[in-house]
């Protein structure tokens, strides 16, 4: 079972949600699971944005674009745009297991960047800093991801989309996200 719901109370200690007629088939369904003695899991979250294709897709249009231009690898472009906006997390993290963190925080995609920010305070540590690819993007981030690929391409001499088309295209994306959750 899941739903989308902007009301939420807490009674007794416990969560209560107004639950979607739709989904009230599913109720006795998942009491007599529980009464059966199985374990339910159950996820409350606060819903994010999912990206449209047409986004994705022209954030790497952009890419192979600027890259054509510039001499360059697509991946190269696209891993500059993600450090350039900035969206990362400062992690501190033990001097000997800096490569092995790097592999595995770079094996969630390509534009899972790391950069070494230096010595920590703490003895022995550094600070990495961790860049969260794309696919982790909420709106405002992706926005912020295309413009700056527009930027770049418009520096570069790449034709890029109109304000106007740039706007439909990313309230598609945003309303994509509405229906894809």
């Amino acid at each position: 079972m899941k739903f989308d719901t902007r009301t939420i109370c807490c009674f007794n200690g416990s969560l209560q949600f107004p639950l979607p007629w739709a989904e009230a088939a599913q109720v006795g369904e998942l009491q007599r699971a529980t009464n059966s003695g199985k374990t339910l899991t159950v996820e409350v979250k606060v819903k994010r944005e999912q990206r449209s294709h047409n986004a994705n897709s022209y954030c790497w249009a952009l890419c192979t674009a600027i890259a054509k231009a510039v001499r360059s690898s697509k991946e190269e472009v696209y891993q500059q745009a993600i450090k350039s906006i900035g969206a990362y997390t400062p992690v501190p993290i033990k001097a000997d297991a800096v490569e092995r963190y790097t592999d595995i925080w770079k094996g969630h995609g390509i534009g899972w960047v790391v950069e070494n920010m230096g010595e920590s305070k703490i003895p022995g540590y550094v600070v990495l800093a961790c860049y969260h690819g794309s696919s982790a993007y909420d709106t405002k981030e992706m926005s912020q991801l295309i413009d700056w690929l527009i930027d770049e391409a418009k520096n570069v001499g790449v034709d890029v989309i109109s304000d106007a088309d740039r706007a439909l295209l990313l309230e598609d994306w945003h309303e994509g996200k509405k229906k894809a959750v």
